[in-house]
């Protein structure tokens, strides 16, 4: 009955008063009927009761009285007063005592409270001279899992030299500017990148980190809300190449900032650009004659390439871009008929093994470029197939970058073990968080 949540709530306090019975893990158990229970507990023998006040404080959904956890807040066992600390009903006077406590945990869990007031979380920090104490950085984590970290704590907080507390101060809306200074002043990608997405960061300091090298910082900044025009021609102008591939695929790029890095050397960047839906037509026309096959490729896979541009790259030199004018579905009928044979007919796929038709085509030596093949190949959604390009020494260098960075630790092996990957990037994989990419980039 005391467990039942359908008894009554005069029963309940029955079974509690009278009958010694209650079940503290029973939401509707009334107050009375709790105190009585730790009225009964604190009368047992001491080989039982701290192990019954634990049970009875466990629940933080009961109605144990406030004036019950004041007076346990003393008690002499250090794991009960850990239990009252962290109970909700525990009113905020009674975890002024708590501060100077010597068990770790009682520490903890005021921290851990929402409601625990910034000076009393000033003061447990105070309590440490030792950033590197394990009671210290627990208290540190506990304040920035706070939907909101007290302004007080920011300067006592960037003492910590803690990454993760970093990270979390990083996201903290509206700022000091002097807490942003020395974030900014950090050389930690993850801790830089954190800032550029904070929304309340001023265009000021966007128009700094956009100075960043980091491809990562870049990219959050092209996204932030309060991006101004001089910030995107900044990034356009960026001297990484990786940052300027990063806004030429950002779909929020403006057209005026696509027109510059149409003209782009490099590309992949171009190649990017010529991947945006809605491009105006000057652009698809530039990029239509572009000097590279592989960003033909792409014109000719853009939806919104109208029909002037794809009779245009019907009669380009490269199998691949007549290939992909005759799949395009808005290549005049008249012009398919002509590339009907760079189709391949539904009928043949039947017998092709799977690893073959995740490539668009398979390499014909007499009329494809191996380059802009293996470029085609590395888009592949067949990871085996995307696995041998990167392994392939003709691969180009800027994939073989990209790649570098993947989720998928096979890819950056295959990078890793490439004869033709570049110096710094091997120097850079020897790196790498898994141990076999390390290997293969220093052999």
């Amino acid at each position: 009955m005391a467990r039942n949540p359908n008894t009554p709530v005069d029963i309940l306090e029955f079974l509690g008063v009278e009958k010694g019975v209650v079940n503290p893990w029973n939401g509707k158990t009334p107050a009375k009927a709790l105190a009585k229970a730790v009225e009964n507990t604190l009368k047992m023998d001491f080989r039982f009761r701290d192990k019954a006040l634990q049970e009875l404080l466990k629940p933080r959904n009961s109605e144990m009285p406030a004036e019950i956890l004041v007076k346990l807040a003393n008690y002499q066992t250090s794991w009960i007063r850990s239990a009252v600390a962290a109970h909700p009903n525990t009113p905020i006077f009674a975890l002024e005592p708590l501060i100077n406590d010597d068990y770790s945990p009682v520490l903890w869990a005021i921290a851990r409270r929402a409601d625990t007031p910034p000076q009393f979380l000033e003061r447990l920090l105070l309590r440490f001279t030792d950033t590197k104490n394990q009671d210290y950085e627990q208290i540190c984590y506990a304040i920035c899992d706070r939907r909101e970290i007290p302004p007080n704590l920011l300067e006592f907080l960037m003492e910590s030299n803690l990454q993760q507390v970093y990270l979390r101060i990083a996201a903290q809306a509206n700022l000091p500017p002097t807490i942003v200074e020395r974030l900014m002043a950090m050389s930690n990608e993850s801790v830089l990148t954190n800032l550029a997405c904070n929304h309340s960061l001023s265009a000021e300091f966007l128009t700094r980190l956009a100075q960043n090298s980091h491809p990562n910082v870049c990219s959050a900044i092209a996204n932030h809300p309060h991006i101004t025009p001089e910030i995107w021609l900044q990034l356009a102008n960026h001297a990484e190449v990786k940052v300027r591939q990063l806004v030429a695929a950002n779909s929020n790029t403006p057209v005026n900032i696509l027109e510059i890095l149409a003209s782009d050397i490099d590309q992949v960047v171009r190649a990017n650009v010529a991947n945006h839906r809605n491009l105006p037509v000057q652009i698809l026309e530039q990029l239509a004659q572009d000097e590279e096959a592989f960003v033909r490729v792409v014109i000719a896979n853009n939806p919104n390439s109208p029909d002037t541009i794809l009779t245009q790259l019907a009669v380009d030199e490269k199998i691949e871009i007549r290939r992909a004018v005759a799949l395009h579905p808005h290549t005049p009928a008249a012009i398919k008929q002509t590339l009907r044979d760079f189709v391949i007919q539904p009928n043949n796929q039947q017998s092709v093994s799977t690893t073959l038709r995740g490539i668009s085509r398979i390499y014909n030596p007499s009329s494809d470029d191996i380059t802009t093949i293996l470029a085609e190949y590395a888009n592949s959604e067949n990871a085996f197939v995307r696995l041998v390009t990167l392994l392939h020494p003709l691969t180009p260098p800027e994939i073989l970058t990209q790649a570098a960075q993947s989720q998928s630790w096979l890819e950056r092996y295959a990078v890793a073990d490439n004869p033709a990957t570049p110096a710094e990037l091997r120097q850079q994989l020897a790196q790498d968080s898994n141990r076999i990419v390390r290997v293969a980039a220093k052999v």
